[in-house]
């Protein structure tokens, strides 16, 4: 039986209406259950046989010595040609031609497994493991040295109660390690009653790796994911590969359900990549429970989700249509869920606690033994959430009508209880596709219509420029030349631009576009090399090996098509430009818009001072970002590394919580114990507003909602 904590969500807070069918009827008390996966029974195999004596590999036939039935239809696993059963111990002997062939059965006897790593499954095929009470689960167990297991490109391969445990990636952490098991995300497989971890779970170490891979149209269903040092669940790496995606590359139709994701990521931080006790990071964005990119249509429900370095739930860059409802998220590390450069989600019926502190007292997280709050280190001026919407909200015009929850990002039904933050959406007006130094290869929103472009996505692609940091131009002059040659931003490779290009002068140390060299607007006429172009029009300031008016002169040169300096420069709100002309300005970045925050509970119990105190989040203060709700966006002149950006200047923050942005918080209950009470910021970061101001006008939120304390 699983180990199993039940919570209600009130009647009072299921949604007045639900868009898109969202859940349980009005009235309903809604279970949501806090089940433990790990160590429990759940995970015991039903099948115990421990016959094989020996050290070879011997077949069965299907039903034998109480095993399953394989072979034709209405067996166990019908695909099935061969059983194989494999003896606990040192299993280096085994053939990969059995390991890797299709349609076999693959048996592991209860017990150690060694000498495993590097299984590539074949299509169709099984691996399943046996249990006895004497030597437990089976387990593949790689000592703690390099490699994964169970990865290949097959199609419709089952894992079932096994452990995979003791295995470290093969690449640092900082660069994304991959997945113990199914690193490249294969199609229709099924990973169910599994342990897997730990896996290069210590703290700052170099070389680790996330615990499973993501593919589409595949099940993970009631796993132990724990101690995997990167993270939990991931993409498979190989994306290109994938069978079925989403129109824009990753997972699709996947389903995550009735697991325990906990203890995941400890390794992303540490002396390694800079951090000391006292401060902890993730300097490489990798830290999570779970963590998906690109994804199409995700199942996220009914699991338990507690104690990772980082986000419980992680959603990063162009997922679409995920559902998130009925998940138990506790004591994570940062924000419960963070739907990051993404667009229409479900996110309903979850009960969030105790995230984005230290729940558990001053020694709960290595690397912070003092600290007393995690993640959140911006206090009132950028707060932290414990849902997180970082550049995302409802799109309706996302390729072939292919989502689900079009033109919604939902946060509905919850419990929200004693968590560091509330809800912070959040608009960074500088993070657009095209976006970084030299224009940054970046990526782009979903939105629009595939158009099968080299960068997968939308026609909205990030358009490469061609720059040269040594350039020499005299004035009243139209030739450039450079020695080292125009290069690729992208890639640092050779790139004569284009007849056509708009080129610019820019400031490489800020980023910023450096007036009265080149006339506004000056094209490439013609280049005969990568080493000389001509201008359209002359240079009205001379340029010396890449010098100018006392400062260094990057040279950029871009062509039209795309979220690229030729179509984004001088675009604007509501109007379309470039060539061909679209509305690069709306579609090159993620907005926050159409997000409904309706019929949640938010309930606080603060404690203001840095003494730990059970049951009361430690350094509750408003002057440290905590009980906050925002909806706010960075604005202003950008300063550093913002180059040709149009959104640096022109945006306004007060967008985001105007009606045109259709941002509504509303039917909400809020309840407030100790020193203090909610607080609010819309507009600007740091535009705090009263309870009062919140709710009146321009702002206008939280209609019908009650607050308590």
């Amino acid at each position: 039986m699983i180990g199993l904590a039940v919570f209600y969500l009130s009647q009072s807070h299921a949604p007045a209406t639900a868009p898109g069918a969202l859940g349980a009827p009005v009235g309903t008390a809604l279970p949501v259950a806090k089940h433990a996966v790990c160590g429990q029974p759940v995970l015991d195999s039903p099948y115990r046989y421990a016959g094989n004596s020996g050290s070879s590999v011997t077949t069965f036939a299907s039903g034998a010595h109480g095993l399953p039935t394989y072979g034709s239809a209405g067996t166990d696993y019908p695909h099935a040609k061969v059983g194989y059963i494999v003896p606990a111990g040192n299993n280096s002997g085994v053939s990969a031609s059995t390991l890797n062939a299709n349609n076999v059965l693959i048996y592991f006897e209860p017990g150690d497994h060694v000498d495993l790593t590097g299984i590539q499954p074949g299509n169709y095929s099984v691996f399943l493991g046996g249990y006895s009470p004497q030597a437990g689960e089976a387990e593949i167990d790689n000592g703690g040295h390099p490699g994964n297991t169970l990865t290949s490109y097959a199609s419709y391969v089952t894992i079932e109660y096994l452990t995979i445990a003791h295995f470290n990636s093969t690449a640092p952490a900082a660069s994304f390690g991959g997945a113990i098991v199914d690193e490249y995300g294969g199609y229709g497989w099924t990973v169910d009653h599994d342990t897997v971890g730990p896996n290069g779970d210590t703290l700052g170490k170099p070389y680790t790796g996330y615990g499973v891979g993501v593919g589409s149209d595949s099940t993970y269903d009631y796993d132990c994911i724990t101690r995997n040092g990167e993270g939990g669940f991931n993409n498979g790496t190989d994306t290109a590969n994938l069978k079925d995606p989403a129109p824009w590359g990753g997972p699709a139709n996947y389903t995550v359900e009735h697991d325990e994701i906990s203890d995941n990521a400890i390794a992303t931080c540490g002396p390694t990549f800079g951090c000391h006790p006292g401060v902890w990071g993730d300097p490489a964005g990798v830290a999570a429970g779970l963590k998906v990119f690109w994804s199409l249509n995700g199942t996220i429900d009914y699991n338990y989700i507690h104690d990772n370095y980082g986000s419980g739930l992680w959603p990063d860059t162009n997922n679409s249509g995920l559902d998130i409802s009925y998940n138990y998220i506790s004591d994570n590390f940062s924000s419960a869920i963070t739907y990051e450069a993404s667009v229409n989600a479900n996110i309903t019926h979850n009960v969030i606690i105790d995230n984005g502190w230290n729940p558990k007292g001053p020694s709960e997280w290595a690397g912070w033994p003092n600290g007393f709050q995690t993640s959140n280190g911006g206090g009132r001026d950028f707060v932290d959430g414990a849902i997180y919407i970082d550049n995302s909200g409802g799109a309706s015009n996302v390729q072939s009508g292919s989502s689900r929850y079009l033109g919604q990002l939902n946060i509905m039904g919850n419990d929200l209880i004693d968590n560091f933050g509330g809800i912070a959406a959040f608009q960074d007006r500088n993070r657009f596709c095209g976006e970084g130094p030299d224009g940054g290869a970046g990526a782009c929103p979903v939105n629009g219509r595939y158009s099968g472009g080299s960068e997968k996505g939308s026609p909205y692609y990030p358009q490469p420029t061609s720059y040269a940091d040594d350039a020499t131009v005299s004035v009243n002059s139209t030739t450039i030349t450079t020695a080292a040659g125009f290069k690729n931003n992208y890639t640092g490779s050779a790139a004569k631009p284009g007849a056509g290009w708009v080129v610019a002068a820019y400031d490489p140390e800020t980023g910023e576009a450096v007036p009265g060299i080149l006339p506004a607007g000056d094209t490439i006429a013609s280049c005969a090399s990568k080493n000389s172009c001509a201008l359209t029009r002359a240079a009205t300031a001379a340029v010396r090996v890449g010098h100018a008016l006392g400062k260094a002169i990057e040279i950029e040169s871009g062509p039209p098509g795309g979220c690229g300096m030729y179509d984004l420069m001088g675009s604007s709100a509501g109007q379309d430009t470039g060539s061909p002309r679209n509305p690069y300005f709306a579609n090159c970045n993620w907005w926050v818009q159409y997000l409904t925050v309706t019929n949640n509970s938010f309930s606080m119990n603060a404690n203001p001072t840095k003494a730990w105190k059970a049951g009361s989040v430690t350094n509750c203060l408003a002057a440290t970002g905590c009980g906050y709700m925002v909806v706010y966006a960075n604005q202003g002149a950008c300063t550093n590394g913002c180059f040709w950006s149009p959104y640096a200047a022109s945006f306004d923050a007060d967008y985001l919580s105007s009606k045109a942005a259709h941002n509504v918080w509303t039917d909400n209950r809020y309840t407030w114990s100790g020193p203090g009470a909610w607080s609010f910021e819309a507009g600007g970061t740091g535009h705090t507003l009263s309870q009062q101001a919140w709710r009146g006008v321009p702002y206008g939120q939280d209609s019908g909602s009650s607050f308590s304390s």
